[in-house]
């Protein structure tokens, strides 16, 4: 990635359908840009990678399409009026700025075009003895005629697939093409394969295909071909020449097919490797002899869509931190962090001379005796399987799933001599930028932050499971909702939700309800669990959260039938408009306020009219922003009758009816609400948690709002106790056990060190982790000022005083540039040091503070609040800035 970091519709190098956004940063850049402009051109040639896939080349610009001039400050551009893109082809991005020294930066970035699919067919094979439970292998060699300008290959799947050129993997996604919502969009990925035919010679073309999330279990029943009975592959190779004509090979019943090596592939339970298996040289062994032509089916190609965000891929590696013997006698490895993706081993360095029957079994936590702990994988086996493994088989892995582990238990048939550095992890989740850091003096908090990132890129694994490990791994819109902030905080995960969110407006249901996953997988196994509160308005908070993040209004617009719908919905699904659905609710899920149960004291009703309210104003905001007046109208006019309804319904003077921490919570984040019951409201929600011997009950819908309710309403010394608490129930609690990743229950491992009921046990479950979320607006301090957009206009303003922490430093890198906060308490002496992007302007505010201390003198537009004890300064971005003061 460039000095500008060049995105084009939130992506690096994507395939894309329509240009919608192209920016980049100029935080890098030495001195203020005064010019520029954005170049589009049709390129010639091959991709320039450096990662040292397939297809590295050098590219060559045959023809400008688009050019325009860029005002200064200007860092995104999303109107690309008279542009037609032609389909099948590579262009470049290139950005040209000049700064206030007359220096000239310039960059380039790719992205391509899609393709139709009528030359191709969708094949499978029909000669497979394991009843569809392993891959197919399909090949075909192709000869360039004339000497090859570019070429292209586009594939997809009704299924998972991988290709290869010339024995030699093509590309490093992993997955591919990804979960969707099969029966209104596959996805379909591109790869620049120009260099590999520019050499004249045939060039051999294989795939592997397995089951994955098209034809595998899901769920937890593992219910078997969901989506369809049969899966199959579908490509097409568009090669230019240089004289300019075409030629296609396409999938077809020319190509050759049979059974491969993997023998069984399944996500939740691995793969099986056979060794002996007749093709299992495939790559290596160009010979295809009785290989049976590849069957055509028909199967809808009007689904194929290009892919919409980053892949998955492997982002990580790592290695073994010891391996032990368990009290049960098994041979344990030991990754030192629960991570997902899969362990690679080296065969020949583990191996004797001869054949192994080998196999490697996954697990998240030891249980109390010291043994690998798999219960709480319930049907899931998460197993890698060699059942005639020899040394010069090379590297072993799977292919088409992932498991989520630190423990890994290995057994062979004959005895091993283990050596660590046969061993390794790849870490796996869609390939999402890293835009968002925290660190500080409590080694605790740094490992909850941490713990925080781990659980996200453990399960952001191409849809936002709820947990990577067990017979379950689904997008459910609960957690999905609750984490989006800290999400897309921590990662630049906008295009990733966008996709989530276009599964999420096709499984939608008829009268607006939302399924409580997505892609949706549960509605025929439990219908009544549809549209809980909370869980059914993701379809309306994730878009606003990506807008809030990005500024980018296409999101809105995108998916504004849908939000509109699921407000629709409610207003039906009640005795009146403004009660909200009065049907099935998950609560406030895994809440501690009612012993026995997972729905939390909360009662039902009053959650979903808490979250009907909340969402209409988010409605009203939405169309306001988009200029469609009436409906904001409208929508206004539902949100002072629910308002209306909760004053008539839940209050008793300036007190609420109902008195559990969770509800207060909802009551100060989605209501309107007089000054006094925000104050009774918040007195009582401290007091519930003080006496409480200042510990949490909440569940997934009041902790992700807890800390803020109470440090935005005079109450931050509370927050920061809770936060910092390391007795159960806290967040704490679990790193004091030694956790590396966020537990899906609050005492996953009890504190006498028994575990949770294995039937809901995961430990890499990151809906808790929203709390990340207050470390970045309230600890680090970065947040936006209130109704804006797209980080122009920042707030910086951390609970310095009330953290009782010695410094704090963290970073976002937003769409409008790099934000960093770096701060210092020495006995009352603060230094602050902040970063604001060009172009972008600050109200840095400095609570706290002692008048007269300020090492700087007030200017126009700042001001000095005496009775909060707060100075409210005015920065321009472009630079950093240091502020020296002392706390009163």
């Amino acid at each position: 990635m460039g000095l500008l970091q060049i995105r084009v519709n939130d992506q690096e190098e994507p395939l894309i359908g329509t240009l919608r956004r192209v920016s980049w940063t100029v935080d890098a850049l030495p001195a203020e840009v005064v010019e520029g402009t954005l170049a589009i051109a049709l390129v010639g040639g091959a991709s320039t990678q450096t990662d040292g896939a397939v297809g590295i080349g050098t590219a060559e610009i045959v023809e400008p399409v688009w050019w325009d001039t860029l005002a200064p400050g200007v860092h995104v551009v999303s109107a690309f009026d008279g542009l037609n893109l032609a389909l099948e082809r590579r262009y470049s991005v290139t950005v040209t700025l000049v700064d206030a020294t007359g220096q000239t930066w310039q960059e380039s970035a790719a992205f391509f075009t899609g393709t139709t699919w009528d030359e191709a067919a969708w094949v499978t094979c029909r000669d497979d003895p394991t009843e569809g439970e392993g891959e197919f292998l399909f090949s075909r060699t192709v000869q360039p005629e004339k000497p090859v300008a570019s070429a292209l290959l586009y594939a997809s799947a009704r299924g998972l697939y991988e290709v290869y050129a010339a024995g030699e993997k093509i590309g490093d996604d992993l997955l591919t093409p990804g979960w969707t919502s099969y029966s209104h969009a596959i996805q379909y990925q591109v790869y620049d394969v120009t260099t590999l035919l520019q050499g004249g010679g045939p060039v051999r073309l294989d795939a592997r295909l397995a089951n994955g999330w098209y034809l595998g279990m899901l769920t937890w029943d593992k219910h078997p071909h969901f989506y369809g009975a049969e899966k199959s592959w579908i490509a097409k190779l568009v090669v230019t020449y240089t004289d300019g004509t075409r030629a296609v090979v396409a999938t077809d019943a020319q190509w050759r097919t049979a059974p491969g090596p993997i023998v069984s592939s399944e996500l939740y339970d691995g793969e099986v490797i056979d060794g002996k298996q007749a093709n299992a040289n495939f790559l290596t062994d160009g010979t295809r002899d009785g290989w049976q032509a590849a069957t055509v089916v028909e199967a809808d190609k009007a689904v194929l869509t290009p892919q919409r965000d980053q892949p998955c891929r492997v982002t990580e590696t790592v290695g073994v931190q010891r391996i032990f013997t368990s009290p049960n006698g098994a041979v344990t490895l030991d990754f030192g962090q629960n991570l997902v993706g899969r362990v690679r081993v080296d065969l020949a360095r583990l191996l004797p001379a001869g054949e192994t029957a080998l196999s490697l079994h996954h697990a998240e936590v030891l249980d109390p005796a010291g043994n690998a702990y798999f219960g709480n994988l319930r049907k899931a086996k998460q197993m890698l399987v060699l059942p005639h493994a020899t040394p010069g088989d090379g590297a072993a892995l799977t292919h088409f799933t992932f498991q989520g582990f630190r423990y890994v238990v290995v057994e062979a048939n004959r005895p091993l001599v283990l050596d660590p550095r046969a061993f390794s992890a790849e870490v796996v989740h869609t390939a999402m930028p890293r835009t968002g850091y925290f660190t500080c003096n409590d080694m605790m908090l740094n490992r909850l932050f941490d713990n925080i990132v781990w659980g996200q890129r453990g399960n952001f694994v191409d849809v936002p499971t709820d947990c990577p490990q067990r017979d379950e791994r689904l997008g459910w819109t609960g957690d999905t909702q609750v984490f989006a902030s800290t999400g897309l905080f921590n990662f630049d995960s906008a295009a990733f939700y966008r996709k989530w969110l276009a599964d999420l407006a096709s499984d939608q249901l008829e009268n607006g309800g939302v399924p409580a996953v997505i892609p949706d997988v549960i509605t025929p196994l439990q219908p009544e669990t549809n549209s809980s509160a909370a869980w059914g308005d993701a379809a309306v908070i994730v878009p606003w959260q990506v807008f809030q993040f990005t500024g980018d209004r296409s999101v809105l617009e995108d998916q504004y039938d849908s939000m509109a719908a699921w407000i629709a919905f409610n207003n039906q699904a009640g005795p009146t408009p403004y009660t909200g659905n009065q049907g099935f609710h998950y609560g406030d899920w895994v809440a501690l306020d009612v012993p026995g149960s997972n729905f939390g004291a909360t009662p039902h009703p009053y959650l979903a009219c808490c979250f009907h309210r909340y969402t209409t104003e988010i409605m009203r905001q939405t169309a306001r922003e988009l200029g469609r007046t009436d409906d904001a109208a409208g929508y206004a006019t539902l949100r002072d009758g629910i308002d209306a309804y909760f004053q008539k319904t839940y209050f008793a003077g300036d007190e609420l009816t109902v008195q559990t921490q969770t509800a207060q919570v909802l009551a100060l984040k989605m209501m309107r609400l007089s000054e006094g019951q925000r104050a009774a409201i918040a007195k009582r929600l401290n007091s519930l948690v003080v006496n409480n011997n200042t510990h949490l009950n909440t569940g997934f819908v009041g902790t992700p709002y807890l800390l803020a309710a109470l440090s935005d309403n005079g109450y931050p010394e509370t927050a920061v106790a809770l936060l910092r608490q390391e007795d159960f129930p806290s967040w704490l609690y679990s790193v004091r056990q030694g956790a590396t990743t966020i537990w899906e229950h609050w005492d996953g491992i009890r504190q006498d060190g028994t575990l949770w009921s294995d039937t809901m046990n995961s430990f890499n479950h990151y809906a808790f982790g929203a709390v990340g979320d207050w470390l970045y607006r309230h600890l680090v301090g970065i947040d936006q000022m209130a109704g804006e957009s797209g980080f122009r206009q920042i707030q910086v303003a951390p609970l310095i005083k009330a953290s009782g922490l010695r410094d704090v430093s963290g970073s976002y890198q937003s769409v409008a540039g790099k934000i960093a906060v770096a701060w210092a308490n020495q006995d009352g002496a603060v230094v602050m040091r902040a970063q604001i992007p060009a172009g972008s302007h600050a109200e840095i505010v400095l609570f706290d503070a002692r008048p007269g201390s300020l090492d700087r003198a007030l200017g126009s537009r700042d001001t000095y609040d005496a009775a909060a004890g707060a100075y409210h300064l005015q920065v321009d971005g472009g630079a950093a800035v240091t502020l020296n003061y002392a706390l009163r």
